[in-house]
C-alpha cells in the first residue's frame, strides 16, 4: 500500500483475525469445550462476523483482513475475499502500530478490530468509526477490561514503548491513561465482551440466541 493508489474513502477497518485451523484456542474456554468445539466456535464466529461486511459498511470503509502470519494469508484470502494486510511479527503493540501506520499514510481515519466473536456486527463497526468524527481516538471497550477495537485520526498512536499492560484486565484502563497523558480527546465505542469463559459463551445464548443454538447443534455428537 502507498500514496499512489490513495484510497477514495476516507476510512480504513483492519480485522485481527485468527485461523481456526491453527490457532490455539483461548483458555480457559478451549478446556472446557475441547479443541474440537473450540475450533468450531472461532470458525462459525468468524462465518457470522463475514456476514456483517455488508454493501453499507464498505460504502464507509475499505476493509482489510489481517491474519496473524504469512502463513496464515492463503487461508485468509480464500475465506474472507478481502484485501490482506498481515499483522507482521511482534508484542501486540508493535502489530497495532505498524497496521495503524501503514493505513494512516492512506486514510484518514483507521479501526483496527479484534474479529473473533460472532456478536460483532455492522452497526458496532460503524459506531465506533463515528466516534472518530468527533475524538481523535476511540476504543472500543471489552467488559473483562480490555478492549475490542482501538481506532484513530492522528497521525501516530502513542502505544509503542508506554506503560500499557496488553491482554489483561487493566489494560483498557492503561490505554486511557496512556492517551490521556498524550492529551488526546478519546471516545468509547459500544461495550463488547470476548468468548474466554464459560460465562462468556452463556451470554450468547441470552444476546444471540441463533448463532448458540446453532452451535450447539453443530457440536451435539461432540464428545
Amino acid at each position: 500500500m502507498n500514496n499512489s493508489n490513495r484510497a477514495c474513502k476516507l476510512s480504513a477497518v483492519a480485522l485481527y483475525v485468527k485461523n481456526p485451523n491453527t490457532a490455539l484456542a483461548e483458555a480457559p474456554l478451549a478446556k472446557v469445550l475441547g479443541a474440537h468445539k473450540a475450533k468450531t466456535l472461532l470458525t462459525m464466529s468468524l462465518s457470522e462476523v463475514r456476514v456483517q461486511l455488508s454493501d453499507e459498511l464498505r460504502k464507509e470503509a475499505d476493509v482489510y483482513i489481517c491474519p496473524e502470519g504469512a502463513e496464515d494469508a492463503s487461508w485468509a484470502q480464500t475465506f474472507w475475499n478481502l484485501p490482506l494486510l498481515p499483522q507482521g511479527a511482534g508484542a501486540m503493540e508493535n502489530r497495532l502500530f505498524q497496521t495503524y501506520q501503514t493505513l494512516k499514510a492512506s486514510y484518514e481515519k483507521v479501526l483496527i478490530v479484534v474479529a473473533a466473536t460472532p456478536h460483532l456486527t455492522e452497526d458496532c463497526l460503524l459506531a465506533n468509526l463515528q466516534v472518530l468524527d468527533r475524538d481523535e481516538i476511540v476504543i472500543g471497550p471489552s467488559e473483562d477490561g480490555g478492549f475490542y477495537a482501538l481506532g484513530g485520526r492522528i497521525q501516530e498512536l502513542p502505544t509503542q514503548n508506554s506503560s500499557i499492560r496488553w491482554n489483561t484486565a487493566a489494560t483498557l484502563l492503561d490505554m486511557l491513561r496512556t492517551f490521556n497523558r498524550a492529551s488526546l480527546r478519546v471516545g468509547l465505542g459500544p461495550r463488547s465482551f470476548e468468548l474466554s469463559t464459560v460465562s462468556d459463551l452463556m451470554k450468547l445464548e441470552k444476546n444471540l440466541p441463533r448463532f448458540y443454538s446453532q452451535f450447539m447443534q453443530a457440536t451435539a455428537s461432540v464428545n
